[in-house]
């Protein structure tokens, strides 16, 4: 009766594990979006202050596996710093914009129900958009206020190639279906005379299918 006991007892933990692992092997397809809150870095670090963004990414990892991949398009804005705009002949206001992304090798765990962490890097293309704008009633977005002044604005556009990674830990639940994110990336855009770093600190949710 023991071993009858024992060797049910196991069949029963091997079902309900198959069963998991079944669920999870059925979902290796991936996607989901973040709020990212991207910090300048290295050469960047002086350039650029209070930055938000987005990000969305999509991917396949198969549970059993080490290896999958992501692609991530990504859009950061910043504000361009004080000492920049006093170099700027004193511009009232300046922004820095970043778009783009590009796909990613991720290395990962090839078990973990409720958390898995990741480290993931690949090439990358972005679009650059900076501008400064002169003028005390003047903004850059919404122009300038009915009162006869003026405004003088200067912008610069270019597509760059680049790198972009990061590490960071998706907690599942919805037996594995649903999954709160939390990386920290890294991207940097090779320019003609100084490469723009930041780090963008992701908050996000993720769905498997």
């Amino acid at each position: 009766m023991k071993k009858t006991g024992w060797g049910l007892a196991l069949t029963t933990i091997f079902i309900v594990s198959g069963a998991v692992y079944a669920v999870e092997e059925a979902q290796p397809w991936n996607m989901g979006f973040g709020l990212t809150f991207p910090q300048g870095t290295g050469p960047t670090a002086n350039v650029v202050k209070d930055g938000i963004g987005l990000d969305f990414n999509f991917g396949y990892h198969q549970p059993d596996r080490i290896i999958g991949f992501r692609v991530d398009m990504l859009y950061s804005s910043f504000k361009l710093s004080e000492s920049v705009l006093q170099k700027l002949d004193n511009a009232g206001e300046g922004y820095l914009t970043v778009f783009g992304g590009g796909p990613s090798l991720v290395l990962r765990p090839r078990r973990g129900k409720w958390i898995r962490p990741s480290i993931y890097a690949g090439p990358g293309m972005y679009y650059e958009h900076a501008e400064a704008t002169w003028g005390d009633n003047c903004d850059p977005t919404f122009g300038c206020a009915d009162n006869g002044s003026s405004s003088e604005t200067s912008k610069v556009n270019t597509t760059r190639w680049g790198y972009q990674g990061g590490a960071g830990l998706d907690f599942f639940f919805d037996d594995g279906g649903g999954a709160i994110s939390l990386h920290v990336q890294y991207v940097h855009v090779n320019n003609t005379h100084t490469d723009v770093e930041f780090v963008p600190i992701n908050i996000g949710y993720k769905v498997m299918f």
